[in-house]
């Protein structure tokens, strides 16, 4: 009898993970997890064997990626968009681009080494991204234009073996032609920000992290069509408010240090009323309003992998017949009202929660409106363009969940 040939993605997948690397898996010829695959979850957990075994253990063909960042032991990489620019850090660094593990891309080349940053200290330059908590490509995926990426200069034996560098150390904007906007900060030294149309930014008294904190902000909140500055904006100063340094600072002690004028700047193609008046009076408001800065409410991701091992019983209601998309949501926010606390209230963000549970965001807001109904959950507050509506969670009084 024939020997059965080893499946070659899973057996490269767990080569990956034995060196250390957290794998994901993306589309066939595209950089994106399937639907409902939360691959942010695995920024700080290990992906196990028996996952990998379940993600390219079939027959059908898929992508890998790297979950860079502190859960791959600090696995970091230069993604070049383009072979000039890369070429062009080459030249510059002939030692590093000799030495260091390098793979061809759909049109570039990614760089990987290891190194001390995170997500929030990370950027993209014009043609040039630094992904240290983010995904990265791996060999042997198919790009989108059909070509295969190849280790050029394999990876050790081990990530621990990668050298730990400092890629701002690179100086990377020198390598861009800055014809999209995107060159990001001038050096290290926190004196300001190039921006997309002349530079504006005066980051006195900030240093050099701080400003790349801010100029990754401001990249991360551009809008890419019409009609989205409302609530960029908002998302802005929650983003701005996630940095130590800015949360308690006043609206016009941000506006000082000229943000809304380089956000402006950058954002210009794709403002339909192009008033910068407007948009710091927009700014102003959300800056005001803006009481949950990015990362430090309530975790969604967090409330999700604690709502797939409760063991919560539910008692069977004729309306509820069992259903286990109901289980799941109403388990969901359970553990959300406890990691709010139990006077406080929570929200499902719309842009994630739909995807979690694989439905559309107008069935969820169903499910939520029947939940009301039965008395699970309150609505305390109702949804505005900028805030998802606000819930209370009351089952347990109602003895609808056994605890």
């Amino acid at each position: 009898m024939a020997k059965k040939e080893e499946n070659p993605l899973l057996k490269q997948a767990l080569e990956y993970h034995e060196k250390g690397i957290n794998v994901a898996k993306t589309f066939y010829k595209g950089k994106s997890p399937p639907k409902g695959g939360q691959w942010k979850a695995y920024k700080t957990e290990r992906v196990t064997e028996a996952q990998l075994q379940e993600w390219f253990g079939g027959g059908r063909w898929c992508n890998m990626a790297a979950v860079t960042g502190p859960v791959s032991r600090g696995l970091t990489v230069l993604d070049f968009d383009s072979k000039t620019a890369y070429h062009k850090w080459s030249e510059k660094f002939p030692e590093s681009a000799k030495k260091l593990p390098t793979s061809s891309s759909g049109r570039g080349f990614h760089v990987w080494f290891r190194s001390k940053l995170d997500a929030d200290d990370t950027q993209s330059f014009a043609g040039i991204d630094i992904k240290a908590g983010g995904l990265a490509t791996l060999p042997p995926s198919t790009h989108e234009n059909g070509r295969k990426y190849e280790w050029l200069t394999p990876l050790p034996d081990r990530v621990e073996d990668l050298p730990v560098l400092d890629p701002y150390d690179f100086k990377l904007e020198q390598f861009t032609d800055g014809k999209d906007g995107k060159e990001g900060i001038e050096g290290r030294d926190g004196e300001g920000s190039k921006g997309g149309r002349g530079g504006v930014c005066s980051y006195q008294g900030l240093n050099g992290l701080i400003v790349r904190k801010i100029d990754a902000a401001i990249q991360k909140t551009l809008p890419t069509g019409y009609g989205q500055s409302y609530d960029l904006l908002f998302l802005l100063a929650r983003t701005l408010k996630a940095i130590k340094e800015l949360e308690n600072k006043s609206v016009a002690e941000i506006m000082a240090l000229g943000i809304i004028e380089e956000w402006y700047n950058r954002a210009l193609p794709n403002l339909k009323t192009k008033s910068l008046i407007l948009k710091k009076a927009r700014f102003d408001n959300a800056w005001r309003d803006a009481k949950h800065p990015v990362g430090k409410g309530v975790s969604l991701m967090v409330a999700w992998r604690q709502a797939q091992k409760s063991t919560l019983q539910m008692q069977e209601f004729e309306w509820f017949h069992n259903d286990e998309l109901v289980k799941r949501v109403i388990r969901l926010c359970f553990e959300l009202q406890k990691l709010a606390g139990p006077n406080d209230v929570w929200f499902l963000p719309t842009n994630k929660a739909p995807e979690l549970f694989g439905i559309s965001h107008s069935w969820l807001a169903v499910l939520l409106q029947e939940l009301a109904a039965r008395e699970v959950i309150e609505k305390v507050k109702e949804h505005t363009r900028q805030k998802c509506a606000r819930y209370i969670y009351i089952g347990p009084s109602k003895k609808f969940l056994k605890i």
